[in-house]
């Protein structure tokens, strides 16, 4: 895996993270009202950490501490977990198994000439990403000086 394409993998991830992480501190900062007491839990994986290998015996140790009901997930942390479902990875299979034709095919008309497997799969990425989450490819140079422009302002440092 080149440079550019672990930088660009690295920087996307970093943005997505940062967001989650914004997102779940504007919904910490709302009030609280009638909310059933809670253990402490960590930005977007909630309570998962203090689960451990026997999840029963943990859940069964804080009822003890926080009574028989309370919240150990945020709302927004079991919305996003029910995106990331088997079946719900599985719904876009055909979009991935698409994109990945495309690419073969990509490679088999390039025959005995170099090919980038670099931008091939940057490219293969984001046209998953597009079409499951916006339901159409954005293929082209617009798209990818966008990304890389968002990328060079997330990567640069404010200096006062």
């Amino acid at each position: 895996m080149s440079f550019t394409l672990q930088v660009l993998i690295f920087s996307s991830l970093l943005f997505v993270l940062a967001l989650l992480l914004f997102k779940a501190y504007l919904s910490s900062s709302n009030s609280h009202k009638n909310l059933p007491p809670s253990p402490a839990k960590l930005p977007l994986i909630g309570n998962l950490h203090q689960l451990g290998l026997i999840p029963h015996r943990t859940v069964h140790i804080m009822a003890q501490t926080y009574g028989s009901i309370m919240l150990l997930t945020s709302p927004w942390y079991s919305a996003v977990l029910h995106l990331l479902t088997n079946k719900r990875v599985q719904s876009y299979r055909h979009v991935r198994e698409d994109e990945i034709a495309c690419m073969m095919e990509k490679i088999q008309k390039a025959k005995e000439s170099f090919v980038n497997l670099s931008e091939l799969l940057v490219s293969l990425t984001n046209n998953v990403i597009c079409r499951v989450i916006l339901g159409r490819m954005y293929e082209g140079k617009d798209f990818k000086n966008l990304l890389e422009g968002t990328l060079e302002l997330l990567g640069l440092i404010s200096q006062p």
